[in-house]
């Protein structure tokens, strides 16, 4: 996957050995630029309008390359490549075709289609969180608090980003890793096994940005909507968290519907969770901005107000089908959201 890094796989220290040939590099790069576009536009986006950019497939290999790194060093293996920053377990990895699984690359998608949002909002100094840390609800001032420690800077930065994974993303790429350290040193590591159950014994759903936002969209009441659907005064894990309760659909999907590059997707989600026009519109400008193309205002100005609520709902559901059966069998469904 990620022809970016993977295609140095299998040729990785002769990458390292001519690092100094400037030709050398140039080559390397040069081969993989159209690669890099291809490879991932036909596996993740079979009949994509937008293909992924080079910018965001360089940004998903590098949360990903952190990612492994990250559960490496937890695992105390103390032979990274520092020159690099490619971890040691990353060849076999990628020789394996783990890092072609659909499930982890959607996963490293909607975290990058998350960090594009987020610099699209602007908070006010007293988000809907930070409001909620004195409820009298027990349940929601300590899920408010989850929400906020989850999406500090600490919990975010490099050596901690495992800790944001799914359950059984971390429970599978854990003992890939495993598996992988066991087969570069040749024999059965009784230390890296006891510090892989260590490090998942560890892991605590709950305390993830997406578990506390739907913890919270879940104990608040419907006084609270208005709020849940601006993403201004929600922040952007509760905007979302709320959009997929009320549609029912997966967190990560409505991430990807937001951020593919058009505003169709996300005025029928609006259409779908009852929103108003006008409310619908600061919503679809809010996350599009000066991107918001001529041909956008129009579908939504002609459209938006001509859709029926039910069919919005059906359309949603189907999406939802569609992806969910392209994750399960990648090689024969077709997502089209």
């Amino acid at each position: 996957m990620l022809a970016a890094v993977i295609s140095m796989g299998p040729h990785l220290d002769e990458f390292l050995l001519s690092k100094d040939d400037l030709m050398a590099v140039g080559a390397s790069h040069a081969r993989d630029v159209h690669a890099v576009c291809n490879d991932v536009a036909a596996m993740i986006f079979p009949s994509a309008i937008s293909p992924p950019t080079e910018a965001m497939i360089s940004a998903v290999t590098n949360k990903l390359v952190a990612l492994v790194a990250d559960i490496e060093t937890r695992l105390q293996v103390d032979d990274l490549n520092s020159s690099s920053g490619i971890p040691t377990t990353w060849p076999l990895l990628a020789q394996s075709g783990f890092l072609r699984d659909p499930g982890l690359i959607d996963y490293m998608l909607a975290r990058v289609a998350e960090d594009r949002l987020e610099n699209m909002i602007i908070t006010p100094e007293q988000p809907l969180p930070s409001q909620l840390l004195d409820h009298a609800d027990a349940h929601i001032a300590d899920a408010a608090q989850a929400l906020l420690a989850a999406d500090s800077l600490h919990r975010r930065a490099r050596g901690f980003t495992y800790q944001a994974l799914r359950p059984e993303l971390l429970h599978q790429l854990c003992w890939r890793l495993v598996a992988a350290i066991e087969v570069g040193g040749g024999q059965r590591d009784v230390a890296v096994i006891a510090n892989a159950r260590a490090l998942l014994s560890d892991y605590d759903e709950s305390r993830t940005a997406q578990a506390a936002a739907h913890k919270l969209t879940h104990f608040l009441g419907d006084q609270w909507q208005a709020a849940l659907l601006d993403p201004k005064t929600a922040g952007l894990h509760l905007y979302v968290a709320n959009m997929a309760k009320t549609l029912e659909i997966d967190h990560d999907h409505v991430l990807h519907l937001i951020c593919i590059g058009s505003a169709a997707p996300l005025s029928v989600m609006l259409c779908a969770a009852g929103v108003d026009a006008e409310q619908a519109m600061a919503a679809v400008y809010q996350f599009n901005g000066f991107a918001l193309t001529p041909r956008d205002i129009a579908l939504f100005d002609r459209g938006f107000l001509q859709l029926d609520q039910d069919a919005a709902k059906a359309e949603v559901r189907r999406w939802a089908y569609e992806r969910g059966q392209y994750l399960m069998f990648p090689h024969i469904g077709k997502s089209s959201a």
